[in-house]
């Protein structure tokens, strides 16, 4: 009989585990030392403040219910930590299933929108004459969050990851060590921007005063310890050799009908040439199969992000799993 309440018991406890939430979010805002633009990014930590499990819409994407501006579940312990860099014109929302599921396993997750490059502040000429911001702004977050009073106290600062998707997947790479080939860097933008001598008059003068010698920086960070690209971008800016600039353990995710960065000229070029890196291949998977799944309102005005909606479900668990392992195994 009282092996019987007791199986009872567990049961209930298990049903109200599965059907709240304890995921706490909190918006950040700082200024960057280096571009003076404002910088906002969302922290998804875990916290005790239970909410109903479900989701809900958020704009053109299904995200968790959470709990908006709740303390951390445990405050004095610290936590491993992994920052986020979104895709072009993407945002700190897009890929939050991602956060999501990290933070029920113990991480601290934080996504930054790289302003001038998100769905709703997006210039052109910022991107050309300063994607090397991208990395930079990963280490000034870095930076904010470790010397944060509330932040600083329950981050583990020696157990810290970066991962992104698409650009933000090159992102991910730069700020782990890779290098990038000036000329090849200029010859990608140049592909990708060609009508930029079309732009105003001080537009094009910005771009043709760019200072192109930034794009061969290393924008390594020795606080990354792990490093995870999602369908990374810009295969053809880089080179063998200053791919084999990267020491730090790496893993590389891509689905194998993605088009829009598609595997031989991106993730399997990057995976081939860093060193300590792994390959995670999803079969039946496209770009946009590593996003939210969409909202009604998605589906109207987006439907290319949602075509793939029906095999995200398994593709994220598939992900999840590898990323939760390559992280346990790297962050020692």
């Amino acid at each position: 009989m009282f092996l019987r309440f007791i199986l009872i018991l567990l049961g209930l406890m298990l049903y109200f585990v599965n059907a709240y939430a304890s995921i706490g979010t909190q918006e950040i805002s700082f200024i960057s030392k280096s571009s003076r633009r404002i910088l906002v990014a969302e922290v998804y930590y875990p916290t005790s403040c239970k909410v109903e499990k479900k989701k809900i819409p958020h704009g053109i994407w299904m995200r968790e219910n959470y709990s908006k501006g709740q303390p951390c579940v445990n405050g004095k312990r610290k936590y491993p930590l992994v920052v986020f860099s979104h895709g072009f014109r993407g945002d700190r929302f897009g890929n939050s299933w991602i956060a999501e599921a990290l933070v029920s396993k113990g991480y601290i997750v934080v996504m930054i929108d790289h302003t001038f490059n998100t769905s709703y502040e997006h210039s052109d000429l910022f991107l050309y004459t300063s994607m090397w911001q991208r990395p930079v702004d990963i280490s000034e977050l870095l930076t904010y969050l470790l010397e944060s009073s509330q932040w600083g106290k329950i981050i583990n600062k020696e157990k810290i990851a970066v991962a992104g998707f698409s650009l933000g997947g090159t992102t991910a790479l730069w700020v782990g060590g890779i290098k990038a080939d000036k000329d090849k860097f200029k010859q990608a933008l140049d592909d990708k921007y060609s009508r930029w001598s079309d732009w105003p008059k001080y537009a094009s003068e910005n771009a043709r005063a760019v200072d192109w010698n930034k794009a061969e920086h290393s924008y390594k960070d020795d606080r990354i310890k792990a490093v995870i690209s999602i369908a990374p971008d810009l295969g053809e800016a880089f080179t063998a050799e200053g791919l084999k600039e990267m020491s730090v353990p790496t893993l590389i995710i891509v689905g194998d009908k993605d088009r829009i960065t598609p595997k031989k000229q991106n993730a399997e070029f990057y995976s081939k040439s860093i060193n300590r890196s792994e390959l995670l291949v999803i079969e039946d998977a496209d770009h946009f199969t590593f996003m939210n799944k969409c909202s009604s309102i998605g589906f109207k005005i987006a439907p290319y992000l949602s075509s793939s909606d029906d095999k995200k479900a398994s593709a994220h668990t598939l992900v999840i799993d590898r990323i939760c392992d390559f992280l346990q195994g790297n962050l020692k």
